[in-house]
């Protein structure tokens, strides 16, 4: 199950209150990353040296990674935050995924305004907050296009994260056992098909 939102909309914090009530995995992609870069693997290696020359992470490189520590993972269900970022990545996550299926996505809804002032509480100085504008930015007009493609697919489900967590974590709880996510499972068109039913799950 995906959780989307734009920085600063709690992903991480639902994720890890869910992980932990129900017993599902949870995989941030940033926390992923910055442990291999930490511990040095061969593929951590390879992304300091993309973060060291300035450059962004490719998509073949990020669900690489991403889809080989999903594979990994020995959870019936598995929280994915902060992937797909991209339009190919998600298309990639669907055809290239052999041990995961995409059930639900979980798009947490938050105003710019309280994104950006979230997270300008963290922030240290002028160049935190350019790199905050930036980040909003790039959610627009990358990952956007992500969520408007699984929603064609009928799985999104979009939650007001402008309210307390807990309130937060209620919702997202409640639409799940509405929508019965852990049932049911069907098989999901691909990014080449022109279905478009209500019912896919992926």
């Amino acid at each position: 199950m995906l959780v989307a939102g734009p920085p600063g909309s709690g992903k991480g914090t639902q994720c890890a209150r869910l992980a932990e009530q129900h017993g599902w995995g949870h995989l941030s992609s940033g926390e992923h990353f910055r442990d291999l870069i930490a511990r040095r693997t061969p593929l951590g290696l390879k992304l300091q040296s993309l973060v060291d020359a300035g450059g962004l992470v490719p998509d073949d490189l990020t669900v690489e990674i991403v889809l080989r520590a999903l594979d990994e993972m020995a959870y019936e269900l598995v929280l994915l935050d902060g992937f797909p970022r991209t339009l190919p990545q998600a298309h990639a996550l669907i055809e290239r995924s052999t041990h995961h299926v995409v059930r639900r996505v979980v798009e947490l809804s938050v105003p710019t305004r309280v994104s950006f002032e979230r997270l300008a509480e963290r922030a240290r100085s002028d160049d935190d907050v350019s790199a905050i504008r930036l980040r909003l930015a790039l959610y627009e007009s990358q990952t956007r296009p992500a969520i408007e493609w699984f929603s064609g697919l009928g799985i999104v489900v979009t939650i007001d994260g402008n309210q307390p967590p807990p309130d937060v974590g209620d919702a997202i709880a409640s639409a799940l056992a509405d929508l019965d996510v852990l049932d049911g499972i069907a098989a999901a068109p691909s990014p080449s098909s022109s279905s478009s039913s209500g019912a896919a799950t992926v």
